[in-house]
């Protein structure tokens, strides 16, 4: 089996969801220059703040993270592991 270097990325989010992808971006910059190959995220990268507005936000969060992991990982040339972010559907669930 080969070797590779991989990085846990570890960040304080917001209920700013563009600073949180801003954030989350430099450090994925930071880690890809650094030779990782695998770049992993936290939970609620993307969003934390009150349950009412993510709920809120969920359809905007969601799109917006999926495209945010998928363009990072062509920009970088890295795999990207997005913890958890709020969908729509799974809060639906939650409520029921």
């Amino acid at each position: 089996m080969q070797s590779y270097l991989a990085a846990a990325i570890q960040m304080t989010s917001t209920p700013d969801l563009a600073s949180n992808l801003q954030q989350a971006e430099e450090w994925i910059d930071f880690a890809a220059r650094r030779g990782c190959e695998l770049v992993t995220l936290p939970e609620n990268f993307a969003f934390m703040g009150p349950e009412a507005e993510k709920a809120r936000l969920a359809p905007e969060i969601a799109q917006r993270a999926e495209e945010f992991l998928a363009k990072m990982a062509q920009r970088y040339q890295v795999f990207v592991l997005g913890g958890g972010y709020p969908c729509q559907k799974a809060l639906s669930l939650i409520k029921n």
